[in-house]
């Protein structure tokens, strides 16, 4: 097996290709045949350190919002009155996509949120700014849309953009799939026949292997009778096919038992490799105790995933789960769980009401620990999306979560009330231990936040964040630059040719030597998932700190290939292909 390297240095184009022999690699075929797919230690001796002065990394960041060209007027109009479960679905829908769409090396952002404007698509531009480009690359939809997401459908290499409808609800759209035609425009393809209503959230990836990336959306506040059509085959390239039927699965991710609305509570999808079993599985976080968590069991010739929910050791009546991530936050190979949810005091007892944002550590097998109360992470306000990212490239993942809700809450003078919640950054301070950083850090936003999305705007090796909030009359974007006196870093995109062409569900292992010449390592897996109505790049960013080269970078790919790269020079982007 030979990969191409493409060089991206920094603060600089690709400029070179050169093709890699392999320093170690292994046949993986069939992924049933994975029995684990932790890297094999390393045993070089370890050197003896040389004596650096400690790095201190603080953490900053700065507004850049209107300079970048960044605006969008939120409103919701031409409505009737709305009440119950609708009401929160209206003022909660919308969402921004991340993408390279014109494949010239810059993220480009796409957005629709509310129907007073319409949705928006923010190409870069030399400069660093934006510039609206919608009607010209034909995505331009005016009215109710909900959870874009950027992705290859039809394997041809360039990312196709599918942004969910609300179907036949108030003010009634059908979701869309716009197939890009390589040159920068899109044309309007054959989108899976959606007749749910409200789709939320959408995520994708090849949970079949075979090479076609699939779908998996959610329908907060539809009814529950029917095919409840949250998970979607991609059978060709061109068409979809809805397989939430099989064997239970549909109840099983609707949690019947538990439901207490007689509706779809689904808010966020997301895949991965939960059990670190080689095969990508499903958490779909949802409102009111019904988040499920389905295992697959790996038989590709016919999807079957079952429920595990128990797992997650989790109390059903403390989670009211509106978005999240999955990420190694604690370094040790697995994926562990952030979930965005409702911290709220009576203000009369001082007793929590609704108990906050909940993390959970994996043990390495698809079980968990509750490390909510512990680690610090409990006060998100009322939370929607979220990141877990090294925002100064310290090796330790960092969370931030926005929040907001339209109704005055239950405080004390500890808490802030949900209609001018700050958006929550919690520092990674290791050993699961995080502290609550917000206006100190330059993060004063306290508008009505949904949708957020984390990524590096002008390739300068750290994360900045953009937040869209559903407030009225102001401009609903707020874009922070990240300006931290931060570590050195590596990026990594990954790309096969002719399918899963982002290697969606690949995992890569980066050991770096740090200053007392230890070992340390950390883990990406490749996806293009929802943290609640909002979807970032794929590509992978690692901090390592004072390191100056990666000992290793071990690739995973989605077939079980491994690949190995050693002595890796940090500060700089690589497009590694297959």
């Amino acid at each position: 097996m030979n990969s191409k390297i493409f060089h991206g240095f920094f603060k600089a184009p690709f400029i070179s290709i050169f093709t890699l022999s392999l320093l170690s690699s292994c046949g993986g075929g069939d992924v049933n045949d994975k029995t684990s797919i932790q890297p094999e230690p390393i045993t070089t001796n370890n050197p003896e350190p040389e004596a650096k002065e400690e790095l201190v990394t603080k953490l900053s960041f700065r507004k850049r919002t209107i300079e970048l060209g960044l605006s969008h007027q939120w409103d919701l109009i031409d409505l009737p009155e709305l009440t119950g479960l609708d009401y929160s679905l209206y003022n909660s829908i919308g969402g921004i996509a991340l993408g390279d769409y014109d494949q010239d090396g810059d993220i480009d952002i796409y957005l629709t949120a509310g129907n007073k404007s319409a949705s928006k698509l923010f190409q870069k531009q030399a400069d660093g700014s934006y510039i609206d480009v919608a009607i010209d690359a034909g995505v331009q939809l005016q009215g109710f849309y909900s959870g874009p997401s950027f992705a290859d459908i039809d394997n041809d290499g360039d990312l196709d953009l599918f942004v969910g409808g609300i179907g036949v609800g108030i003010g009634g759209t059908r979701s869309k799939l716009f197939i890009n035609d390589g040159n920068g425009h899109f044309v309007e393809g054959q989108a899976p026949t959606i007749s749910k209503e409200y789709t939320v959230s959408s995520s994708f990836s090849d949970f079949n292997n075979d090479g076609f990336i699939d779908l998996a959306i959610s329908h907060y506040a539809s009814s529950l009778g029917g095919d409840s059509e949250h998970l979607w085959v991609n059978i060709d390239g061109v068409n979809f096919e809805s397989i939430s039927s099989r064997n239970g699965l549909a109840q099983s991710i609707l949690n019947n038992t538990d439901n207490v609305f007689s509706l779809d509570l689904t808010f966020t999808p997301s895949f991965g490799d939960i059990n670190n079993n080689g095969v990508i599985d499903l958490l779909m976080l949802s409102d009111f105790g019904t988040t499920s968590l389905l295992l697959s069991t790996g038989d590709t010739s016919f999807i079957d995933f079952n429920e595990h929910t128990d797992k997650l050791n989790l109390k059903t009546d403390d989670v009211h789960g509106m978005g999240g991530t999955l990420a190694d936050i604690d370094n040790d190979g697995d994926l562990d769980i952030f979930i965005t949810s409702i911290l709220e005091v009576n203000a009369k007892s001082g007793i929590l009401h609704y108990s906050g944002n909940k993390l959970l550590i994996n043990n390495n097998d698809g079980t968990f620990v509750d490390q909510s109360y512990t680690s610090g992470i409990l006060n998100g306000g009322w939370g929607w999306a979220s990141c877990i990212v090294d925002f100064d490239n310290d090796g330790l993942l960092d969370i931030i979560n926005t929040n907001g809700w339209n109704i005055e809450s239950g405080v004390t003078l500890e808490y802030e009330s949900h209609v001018n919640d700050t958006t929550s950054l919690f520092k990674n301070m290791g050993d699961n231990k995080f502290i609550r950083l917000t206006d100190t850090v330059g993060i004063t936003d306290t508008g009505q936040g949904r949708s957020m999305v984390c990524f590096d705007h002008d390739n300068d090796g750290d994360i900045d964040i953009l937040i869209s909030n559903n407030d009225v009359g102001d401009n609903s974007l707020i874009f922070y630059e990240n300006v931290s006196t931060s570590g050195n870093f590596l990026k990594i995109d990954l790309r096969i040719k002719g399918k899963n062409t982002y290697a969606l569900g690949a995992r890569v292992y980066l050991t770096v030597i740090n200053d007392k010449g230890e070992y340390t390592q950390q883990m990406r897996e490749v996806n293009i998932n929802s943290n609640f109505t909002s979807q970032t790049p794929s590509q992978l960013h690692f901090g390592v700190n004072r390191a100056d080269n990666i000992a290793e970078v071990k690739i995973v790919w989605p077939n079980g290939d491994i690949e190995l790269l050693t002595d890796v020079a940090v500060n700089q982007s690589l497009i590694i292909e297959k």
